[in-house]
């Protein structure tokens, strides 16, 4: 009796340790984690175009006023032809468009006098032909006056300016003495040459005096300045040099841009202040055209989890005829450049799982996997002693596959939302227009808080300045 009941005794202790260790959860103490700092990079060259426009409209007049839009004369000889007359030129009107503009101007002229064949002693010897236009009730004769006015600016950002007389041409009806074919209006164009010549070097005087470089400084500072873009930072510039763009004339605006070579920088820290001359024109020509910059968007881990989970759950592996259920994941970073997925599962046992791995990303499907996930040291020291079974290839080769994170919308939310920040006004005379065109996946680091995608953002990019 006392021997069948050893037996008995031993046969319930070795059912109590089985049932023990077939109910045991699987707990495993977390992974360590260590703190990780993003690498920084070389930021690309970018090309920003700063396009201003300045309303000349007060500098021409200011010319015109400076020499006398009406002008009278007379021309007395005893033998051959006297005459005087009466101009009026009415204000300057620009036409065209581009480095080089056409002024026009019209003019009113009368004209009165008279022809001598010959005079001896002072005395005319045979009858004077006498004439007149635009006299005694008669319209006024029309002269069309033309100028070609050329645009530039120096490397000191001054405005330069080559105002040149084309021509003055009388209309179909000029003044004439028809018996002696003689044109009177081609002596009157020849008088005109000398203040419609002034005329020309007033303009260029004036325009000279534009304070094109007070206001490009006043913008310069404005557009150099940090660029707040909501949730994502600051965009900084970081100008490196300046080359005259476009520069054209329409009506009276001047409308010219410059492009500035530069390496912006979007971050979410504040950068200290940082002073930047304005820099004389240049011929340098950036090896990059339009923007390009790097960002840095943050994927939280709770809707990466929840992704995955999705994903995952449900998913049901068999081994050696135990199943093994998984019911949720989670996801969080663990440092050294690995993420670490938390597996929980029910079946033939329950509890927990963390598997490490380096994540992987592919440019060409803005997909994330991690190829090299591996139950964690102490997830493996736990197995070992409970549930020797799991160290199984199936496991960790479903969890390796199905393991992605497709992250294609949200780069094309990104995008959208980036670009709707940058476009936007800057203090009170210059307005920021970008066109972001890709946002292209470059680099994953995943902190321990948040997995942080870094994207080169490229487009164009450009600041419009108003006085």
């Amino acid at each position: 009796m006392k021997v069948a009941g050893r037996h008995i005794i031993i046969v319930m202790l070795l059912f109590t340790v089985l049932l023990f260790s077939c109910s045991k959860a699987i707990q495993p103490d977390r992974p360590d984690t260590v703190r990780e700092t993003i690498p920084k990079i070389e930021e690309p060259s970018s090309q920003i175009n700063i396009d201003m426009s300045i309303n000349l409209g007060k500098y021409f007049q200011k010319a015109e006023q400076a020499v006398p839009s009406e002008k009278s004369a007379e021309k007395k000889v005893c033998e051959g032809l006297s005459y005087s007359y009466y101009f009026k030129r009415f204000p300057l009107i620009l036409e065209g468009r581009g480095k080089t503009v056409t002024g026009r101007i019209e003019g009113k002229y009368k004209l009165q006098g008279a022809y001598c064949a010959k005079c001896i002693f002072g005395n005319c010897i045979h009858p004077k032909i006498n004439f007149s236009c635009g006299e005694q009730g008669e319209p006024l004769r029309s002269l069309k006056i033309a100028y070609s006015i050329t645009f530039n600016v120096s490397p000191e950002y001054n405005l330069e300016s080559k105002t040149k007389l084309l021509e003055i041409k009388a209309s179909d009806n000029s003044c004439s003495i028809s018996s002696l074919n003689i044109d009177i209006t081609d002596q009157l164009i020849d008088e005109l040459h000398t203040p419609l010549n002034l005329l020309a070097a007033k303009v260029d005087e004036t325009l000279s005096k534009v304070a094109l470089r007070q206001q490009v400084e006043k913008s310069w500072k404005t557009v150099t300045g940090g660029l707040k873009l909501g949730n994502y930072g600051y965009l900084y510039f970081n100008p490196q040099h300046v080359k005259l763009g476009s520069i054209s004339l329409q009506d009276s605006i001047l409308n010219f841009s410059v492009t500035t070579t530069a390496k912006p920088v979007i971050t979410t820290e504040v950068l200290p202040a940082k002073h930047f001359n304005l820099p004389e024109l240049t011929d340098y020509s950036p090896s990059e055209k339009g923007f390009n910059a790097y960002v840095d968007l943050k994927a939280s881990y709770d809707s990466l989890s929840s992704y995955l989970t999705h994903y995952l759950g449900g998913t049901s592996i068999t081994v050696k005829r135990k199943k093994f259920i998984i019911s949720k994941a989670t996801i969080e970073g663990m440092g050294n450049g690995k993420l670490i997925a938390a597996v929980t599962f029910k079946g033939y046992k329950k509890g927990v799982i963390y598997l490490v791995g380096t994540p992987h990303f592919d440019k060409a499907t803005n997909e994330i996997s991690i190829p090299d996930c591996d139950y964690d040291i102490k997830t493996k020291a736990l197995l070992l002693k409970l549930a020797n079974w799991m160290f199984n290839d199936k496991i960790v080769n479903t969890l390796r596959e199905k393991t992605k994170f497709n992250l294609t919308t949200f780069m094309t939310t990104a995008r959208k939302k980036l670009q709707k920040e940058m476009n936007r006004d800057v203090g009170e005379h210059a307005h920021v227009e970008a066109e972001l065109k890709e946002l292209n996946l470059e680099a994953v680091f995943p902190l321990k808080d948040k997995l942080i995608i870094r994207a080169l953002a490229k487009g164009e990019f450009s600041v419009k300045l108003t006085p």
